[in-house]
């Protein structure tokens, strides 16, 4: 996913494979942090590795806040057909109640 946002802006668009990777490492390290989805501390951990490949201040911080808004985004929605996946579906035998009531009778 760094690799495909680099090529959306034309200040990251010729960093190669090794500058997506370190991105990718720091920005894991910024999501880890104790801070809710990461705010902030992402978007500057992805601007500090960037200005190490010469992407300006601006740009670095225009990639870091397109990459986070893509990946959350594609996160709800995954979440969100999983969820509609997930109630769609009929119970099964062994979880309706009636059944484990007729099963410890016999």
């Amino acid at each position: 996913m760094s690799l495909v946002v680099f090529y959306a802006l034309p200040a990251t668009s010729g960093l190669g494979f090794g500058a997506a990777l370190s991105v990718l490492v720091v920005g894991s390290l910024g999501m880890a942090a104790p801070v809710q989805g990461g705010v902030g501390v992402y978007h500057l951990l992805v601007q500090a590795t960037l200005l190490l490949y010469g992407v300006p201040k601006e740009a670095g911080m225009a990639y870091a806040l397109l990459a986070h808004t893509s990946q959350t985004l594609l996160v709800v929605l995954m979440g969100v057909l999983s969820f509609i996946a997930g109630m769609s579906r009929k119970p099964t035998m062994a979880a309706a109640p009636e059944t484990i009531a007729n099963h410890e009778l016999n």
